[in-house]
């Protein structure tokens, strides 16, 4: 493959940039034509593509031997990707410049001369120039440096001189080997990198996740480190994988450089994370089957994202799980290498069965003489929860290959689901427990319906996790409640520590089969409602349990819908949903449910905002479900006898102004307050006159804003503008107005950018929030759009569903209830106010 052919123009003295336009070019032609080649695997694409750059090389490095003479003490070598030959479009170039003498003159004009024509043609290039004494020095000091020389390939130069290149590494890395394997599996930071966490991510990085190629690269760097191997197939030859798993891994290695090679052509420069904008382009050619290729255009979108998505998981687990197992026996041959006395290795009888060596968890007695039993697999990963540790290679494989006896017996067994009972109803190492479960492939076998959401994608904006993930990480959520020492999470884990273990277990019941319908096309709440008979009759629990379990994953979105889409100032809303909940018990564990659903939607997803109005609304129908069976109604005469406790606590020359605040305040006010800010507020109107003002104060992580102001048609929706003209998302906002009197709005809002709201942010606010009032919202609404330029980048990729606007009269006695569904974006609050106040309708 020669890329010279069409230039008709040598490398003169004076001509090198034309010479280089011209190359680039030739060069570009080429890899326009790889980039369109279809069916092609990926290490057949990033082997052509090397070749390009290869030859690339080798052309300009002939050129310029012709000006600048050298017949030795020189060589280009590739270094990483590059070095591996697995170059994609936009990959790194990485070349190291070897020569034998630091000094030569002669070689750093060469080498100058090389970089400065590769630089003119606009190749993207990490380089070093070094002699193979600096090499050796910087490979003890620079672990990443000493990992790029394992991949490595003569481009051009000295043949000679590469030779001893290879010896030198060689000997590098024979000097010691279990210092390499430690120091690379810290830096790649993999003893604390778990397979929901890294891998099945919503937008996961195809490069450096584990799951990914960077997986791939540590079985391969550490291959070299211990046996020289500098090829995949070479891990046959030293037992670290079977013909099997080596058969496989070559096609997850071929999947995931195809991915990475239409990623990088699809975006046009180095990209490594699929974002939800590029899942939607790769996915368009996605064939889906019959049974959901006639739905909605919208639908088809996100099904075949979906679909290609989940392909994309499914192979990056399967590569974590074969990095994972192939780590486990370089640890037995990095114990070979050990540099100082050998220790004993440290064991721990755990039980009759079991012992711990070394942090993993093996069988005392031989395979042979060990009898299968539900209750042996579950004791197991009881001993787990329990110790904290990791299974042993040799009880991996002993429940992978039993996987097929976890049947209807298995579930029924006592002693079985008593240890399963156990390590739910625990406070430690829960997380860990049930990830081990589902990355071996025993808890979809256990579980009903949970294989249906292996790997399955939510293809929106706010869930970061595949399904299967999302629900470990809602009982990782839960676990973390036991340990925490926030005040903000005390109400949620004061709860929790009120149950008992019965109660713990519907729980987290509750939260694995929350979302079992999103296995299935359609909607998953209906979905879950066919299918929980089948989960719960599966288990041998009590009828109340069942039913308590079949209830909360049926009616699970209620409450976060309750506190978050509705008024739940008013009382009709608190009855109605009582009314569904109908026990406390089942108000504690839909509560702990929503937690645990909320936070594991994504991190910071949940807030305390959020958790302020979910303790609200329970205390609230807490409240209503005690003796009393009702809600605290306030009579005309109740109201005066708040007003009469106010005037009392006035002073004499304030009062004649309350009977006035009075007569012009919403009276839910008087009632939603204390004594104290009730004074406050009167003293504000007091000076107020045309004037408005603006508090707030900072709470955990949201603020809460006060606005006062003389009541004026459309106040909901000039607070609404101005907010949005700062950049500030308002969260929740409780309103008390009376048409001709005054205006107390409390908002709940935060910051589109991140951090604190800062005081020039808040004297914005305040002024601008003025020349609103003054010119109205029509003069100010340009200022919104120019300010909107600077803030952060709506994220694109996910399927913008279309905008549904309900209206209920039934929710409530007093209101009318607009419920807007739409896509969230800086300044849609200010535009659904702004029409509603063009149409007469005032927002309480």
């Amino acid at each position: 493959m020669h890329l010279v052919t069409n230039i008709d123009l040598s490398m003169k003295q004076g001509n090198e940039i034309e010479y280089a336009q011209k190359l680039k070019g030739v060069y570009h032609e080429k890899l326009k034509y790889i980039n369109k080649l279809e069916d092609v695997k990926g290490r057949e694409l990033c082997r052509m593509l090397t070749q390009t750059v290869h030859s690339l090389i080798q052309t300009v490095y002939k050129e310029v031997l012709k000006i600048i003479p050298i017949d030795k003490g020189l060589t280009i070598i590739a270094l990483g990707s590059y070095g591996r030959g697995e170059l994609n479009p936009h990959s790194d170039i990485d070349l190291l410049f070897l020569h034998q003498n630091e000094e030569n003159r002669e070689a750093k004009d060469f080498i100058s001369k090389v970089l400065y024509t590769l630089w003119d043609m606009k190749i993207t290039l990490g380089h070093s120039s070094r002699t193979l004494k600096n090499v050796i020095s910087m490979a003890s000091k620079d672990i990443t440096f000493k990992t790029s020389l394992i991949d490595h390939h003569l481009i051009c130069g000295d043949s000679n001189l590469y030779e001893s290149f290879q010896e030198t590494v060689s000997k590098i890395f024979k000097k010691n080997r279990y210092n390499y394997y430690q120091d690379l599996l810290s830096k790649l930071d993999y003893f604390s990198q778990t397979l929901g966490e890294n891998v099945l991510l919503k937008e996961p990085n195809i490069k450096e996740s584990l799951g990914a190629l960077r997986g791939v690269h540590l079985i391969r760097w550490l291959n070299y480190n211990f046996f020289q191997g500098r090829t995949l197939s070479t891990l046959y030859d030293h037992n670290i994988m079977d013909k099997i798993t080596l058969d496989r891994m070559e096609d997850h290695l071929d999947y995931l450089l195809s991915v990475r090679h239409q990623l990088h052509t699809l975006v046009g420069h180095k990209e490594e994370y699929l974002l939800l904008e590029h899942q939607e382009r790769l996915a368009q050619h996605v064939h889906l089957p019959e049974s959901q290729d006639e739905s909605s255009d919208d639908n088809q979108i996100r099904l075949k994202i979906e679909h290609y998505m989940r392909q994309f998981y499914r192979c990056a687990k399967d590569v974590y799980k074969i990095v994972v197992q192939s780590v486990d026996l370089y640890h037995l041959e990095a114990d070979k290498y050990r540099q100082f006395v050998r220790l004993r290795k440290r064991r721990k009888s755990v039980s009759d069965q079991f012992m711990i060596i070394n942090g993993k968890l093996f069988f005392k007695n031989k395979l042979d003489t060990i009898d299968f039993s539900p209750s042996l697999i579950m004791e197991i990963f009881l001993t787990l929860s329990r110790y904290g540790c990791h299974l042993g290679i040799e009880i991996e494989n002993y429940i992978k290959s039993r996987l097929d006896r976890v049947d209807d017996a298995f579930h029924i067994d006592p002693i079985a689901f008593s240890h399963f009972k156990s390590i739910l109803s625990g406070e430690r190492n829960l997380y860990h427990t049930l990830s081990v479960m589902n990355h071996i492939g025993f808890l979809p076998s256990y579980l009903p319906f949970f294989n249906e959401l292996d790997c399955t994608v939510q293809h929106d904006y706010y869930h970061a996790y595949t399904v299967d993930e999302h629900t470990l990480q809602g009982i990782k959520e839960i676990e973390k409640l036991y340990h925490t020492d926030d005040t903000g999470y005390a109400f949620f884990k004061h709860l929790l520590q009120q149950l008992d273990g019965e109660q713990r277990l519907v729980l987290m019941f509750s939260i694995f089969f929350h979302d079992i319908g999103k296995g299935r096309p359609g909607s998953h709440v209906k979905n879950g409602e066919t299918m929980i008979d089948t989960v719960v009759n599966a288990f041998p629990m009590e009828e109340s349990q069942k039913e308590t379990l079949t209830y909360l994953v049926n009616g699970h979105l209620i409450m976060a819908h309750t506190s978050q889409r509705r008024n739940i100032q008013d009382i009709k809303v608190i009855y109605h949903f009582v009314n569904d909940i109908k026990t406390k018990e089942r108000l504690d564990l839909m509560l702990l449910l929503t937690y645990g659903d909320m936070s594991s939607v994504a991190p910071k997803v949940f807030t305390f905002w959020k958790g302020e109005l979910l303790r609200e609304l329970y205390n609230k129908s807490l409240h209503l479900l005690n003796d009393t069976g009702m809600l605290p109604v306030i009579q005309q005469s109740d109201l005066k006898l708040i007003q009469s406790d106010i005037l009392e606590a006035l002073p004499k020359n304030e009062q004649t102004f309350a009977h006035s605040f009075f007569s012009g305040i919403d009276p839910r006010y008087l009632i939603d307050h204390d004594l104290e800010e009730i004074k406050s507020t009167i003293e504000i109107f007091q000076r107020l006159e045309d004037k408005q003002v603006i508090d707030y104060e900072k709470s955990l992580d949201f603020y809460k804003l006060k606005y006062y102001a003389k009541d004026a048609y459309g106040v909901f929706a000039q607070v609404s503008l101005v907010l949005a003209m700062n950049g500030i998302s308002i969260h929740s906002a409780k309103l008390y107005s009376k048409p001709g009197g005054y205006v107390i709005d409390t908002f709940t809002v935060s910051s589109v950018f991140s951090g604190d709201i800062s005081e020039d942010r808040w004297e914005s606010i305040k002024k601008d929030s003025q020349q609103v009032r003054e010119k109205g919202i029509e003069a100010s609404e340009t200022l919104l759009e120019e300010r909107r330029k600077h803030f952060p980048p709506v994220k694109g990729g996910v399927v913008i569903p279309e905008s549904k606007v309900l209206m209920n009269n039934d929710l409530s006695d007093q209101f009318t209830v607009i419920e807007i569904k739409t896509w969230d974006q800086i300044g849609v609050l200010y535009q659904i106010s702004r029409i509603l106040t063009l149409h007469k309708v005032r927002i309480k």
